[in-house]
């Protein structure tokens, strides 16, 4: 797949938007533009379950994340939070742009054991 330059990086996130969630689309991923395998529930790769635990969890104190070369972590992961806010898209697209997005931006990641 042909990646759209501009998901290399996350993008700058307002006050509103880390607060309320993205309204519009410009800084969440088409649909046809994420990888068929974020969309499958079944597959559960560990992008997917990241997603899954800080939707409905949060994420835990003590969370580790190890950002590919030149991104920055902290402007990641406001950007990930504001599609996990965001009421503007299905709950599907959100996991998948999450989940695909995460895989881009992070090598790897760590939560504490008790919550694994």
């Amino acid at each position: 797949m042909n990646i759209n330059e501009k998901w290399l990086k996350p993008s700058e996130i307002s006050e509103a938007d880390a607060a309320y969630g993205f309204i519009g689309g410009e800084k969440i991923p088409n649909e046809d533009e994420i990888p068929e395998e974020f969309w499958n529930a079944n597959i559960r790769n560990k992008w997917q379950r990241l997603q899954s635990e800080w939707f409905f969890n949060g994420l835990p104190e003590g969370a580790k994340f190890y950002p590919n070369e030149e991104v920055n972590p902290e402007k990641a992961l406001a950007h990930l939070a504001s599609i996990q806010r965001c009421f503007g898209i299905s709950h599907e697209h959100k996991e998948a742009a999450v989940s695909w997005l995460a895989s881009l931006w992070f090598k790897d990641y760590e939560f504490p054991p008790t919550t694994q």
